[in-house]
Order: C-alpha cells, then sequence, then structure tokens
C-alpha cells in the first residue's frame, strides 16, 4: 500500500479541506513533518472520531513522530 492510498480514508473522512488545514498546523509545528504520514500513523478508526478526537490523537502523537523526525532526517534544530 502506498502512501496515498493510506491517506485517501483519512482525506475522506476528514474533507480536503480539514485534512489540508491539520497538515498545515502540524507542519507549522514541526516543519520537518512528512504532514501527510503522520496523520496517516497518529490517527485510525477516523468513522467513530470527532474533529476534536482527531486533533488530540494527532498531538498525543507528537512526541513519538520528533524521536522518528529526528532519527529518519537528523533534523537537529528540533
Amino acid at each position: 500500500m502506498t502512501l496515498h492510498q493510506a491517506a485517501f480514508p483519512l482525506k475522506a473522512s476528514l474533507g480536503q479541506p480539514q485534512f489540508c488545514a491539520l497538515s498545515a498546523i502540524l507542519q507549522s509545528i514541526e516543519p520537518a513533518f512528512d504532514g501527510h504520514a503522520f496523520l496517516v500513523a497518529a490517527l485510525d478508526d477516523l468513522e467513530s472520531l470527532t474533529l476534536m478526537e482527531r486533533v488530540r490523537r494527532a498531538s498525543a502523537a507528537m512526541p513519538l513522530a520528533r524521536v522518528h523526525c529526528e532519527a529518519t532526517t537528523l533534523c537537529w534544530h528540533c
């Protein structure tokens, strides 16, 4: 499964504008994040979650994503 295929259900659940907005918010906090990959990994069971729950889950996953960012990109400014 490609990243695009994995991201499609998330985009469909949130809608393109909300998906892009949430991705942009997370990337503004940490520019090295791959917003699509991060959101796909951080959020599951999308159909049953409210937008605020999705944001809460994404926020809770950020420390792990930062570790991944540092390990894979050697991003020393984080």
